[in-house]
Parts: structure tokens; sequence; C-alpha cells
């Protein structure tokens, strides 16, 4: 295929003298380009489904324009492609299978990884949501938001337990390491309380697990005793329940240090019942420590 050419026609604003400030100003050029980079993208769209239609392989019959719409980072833009039947009378469109656009798909993985993360580092859905409408100009609404995090977390979780089970394949023809040890704690954190009544409920727990095999010199030279963890994997959760912690952790473990063929596995805490039961039912074998400081 050829270089796709793309002439934007050219865009006249007019704005009344009396309403013209750097403000108006700002938000008419960002508004404009986000109209501009739509045309460039719908028409180069159009333009690939052109060339796709002369270049098609044999067979391939075609059934017309087909609409299609997308909410991307410039904001919602609508385009039509071309449907074709193969032999198998199965329906296929040449553009999406071009440009990798998955099927049902409503919204780009761009402008999807965007939403998440501000739906992860905001105060609620609605905050990521009226902060998408000043990135975007627009946005979707906040359970839209709300149900494609729910969406892309199951996805991780199971891209995770997958290669987890390839590592733990390819832990069993690795040779055992000596010692495993891993070091877990959790403090809460006070969250934003208008209700003093409301103070007990108004926290979260912060988790933290540091797994490592041993220690070994900081600097190669010199007479100095500092030393360092060797190996060391560090895995936090915020705001989940410490069995559910335990058993992501001892995934992380697994897939790292194949923990459970260990010659010696340690497990350090400072007690609390979430290490305790969740060392005895995800680190089978190991041995529960106290810490030095609880201690």
């Amino acid at each position: 295929m050829k270089d796709i050419t793309i002439t934007v026609p050219g865009f006249r604003v007019s704005i009344p003298k009396e309403k013209l400030n750097v403000h108006t100003l700002e938000e008419m050029a960002l508004e404009l380009t986000r109209e501009m980079g739509k045309q460039v993208m719908i028409k180069t769209l159009q333009e690939v489904d052109d060339v796709l239609m002369k270049e098609r392989e044999e067979g391939l019959k075609n059934q017309g324009l087909r609409a299609r719409y997308l909410t991307t980072r410039l904001g919602d833009i609508s385009f039509k492609r071309r449907a074709y039947y193969d032999s198998n009378k199965k329906l296929r469109y040449l553009l999406d299978e071009d440009i990798g656009l998955e099927k049902n798909r409503r919204v780009t993985v761009q402008r999807e990884k965007i939403e998440s993360m501000l739906a992860a580092t905001g105060e609620s859905y609605r905050d990521a949501q009226m902060r998408c409408e000043a990135f975007f100009g627009g946005s979707r609404s906040h359970e839209t938001i709300r149900s494609q995090v729910i969406r892309e977390g199951k996805r991780i979780e199971r891209k995770e337990r997958n290669l987890a089970k390839s590592e733990i394949s390819n832990q069993a023809s690795s040779p055992a390491r000596d010692m495993v040890i891993v070091e877990v704690d959790g403090t809460p954190i006070h969250l934003q309380k208008k209700d003093r009544k409301l103070y007990r409920r108004r926290m979260a727990e912060v988790r933290l697990g540091v797994a490592y095999t041993g220690w070994e010199r900081r600097y190669r030279g010199g007479s100095g005793k500092q030393v360092k963890l060797r190996e060391k994997s560090v895995y936090g959760e915020v705001g989940t329940d410490g069995s559910g912690f335990m058993e992501r952790l001892s995934s992380v473990c697994e897939e790292r240090y194949g923990i459970s063929k260990a010659k010696v596995s340690l497990v350090g805490g400072d007690g609390a019942w979430w290490i305790r039961e969740g060392q005895r039912d995800w680190f089978p074998g190991s041995f529960l420590c106290l810490c030095r400081y609880h201690l």
C-alpha cells in the first residue's frame, strides 16, 4: 500500500472583538485542533478503506458501506467502511482488520488507558468524568468509566494468572533456591472525613510485601560492611482485605522465586491475623517469624 496523503480544508472562525480574551482564544484554538484532528482521522480511514477495496483478494464480495462509531482522545468520530462476505459467507471488515480495530470496540485503547488512570488516581468515578471533560471537551458517564475499570481489572487478573501458571511451569525445571524471605506489614491511612462518628470507617489499609533471597555487599570495592537485598521484589496494595493480598503476594513469589520449592522459606511480620492466616494458607512449608522490632 502506498502512503496516504490527507488534505484538510481550511477552517474559518469568527469571534466578536468584545468577547475575545486569552481564555476564549485558548478554548477556541483547542476545540479547533480537536475538530481538525477528527477530520484527519476520518479522511485517513476512508482513504485506507478505498485502497483496501482496490487491493482486496479474490472472492470477497462487497456488501456496501457500514457505519461505525468510536470514542477517541480527540472526541467522538463516525466513519463508514466497506463490509465483505468471503467464500464461507463470513462477514469481514478489511479496514478494521488492517488497523487492528477489535470487534465491538467503542473506544480507543489510549482513551481507555487515560480514563482508567484518572479513575484509579482520582477521588471517585465522577471526579474522573469531570477531568475527562476538562481534557477532552466531553466525557462518557461515570458509570461507563466504572464498568470499563472493572473489565480492565478482570483482564489484568486473568493475564496475571496465566503468566503465573507459565512461570510456575518454568520454575519446575529450574534449580530450587536455598532461601526465600518474605517480609509483610500493613499500616492504616486516614481518608477525608467530615463526621467524627465515621472516623473508624474512613480509613484504609496499605499492605506491602518485600521478598528476597538473601543479602549481598552493596559496594564491590572498599572495606564497608553495607549490604543490600538480593533479588528484591516489592508488591503493594491499598484498601484490599488481608487474605486476598497474601494470596496475590504468594503468586508473585512463586512466579519470581519458585518459593514452594525453596529449601527454606520464611514469612516475617508483626503477628497480625491476616499475616498468620495468609502464611498458613498461601505459603505452605514456610516458617512464620515475628520481626525483631515487634518481638
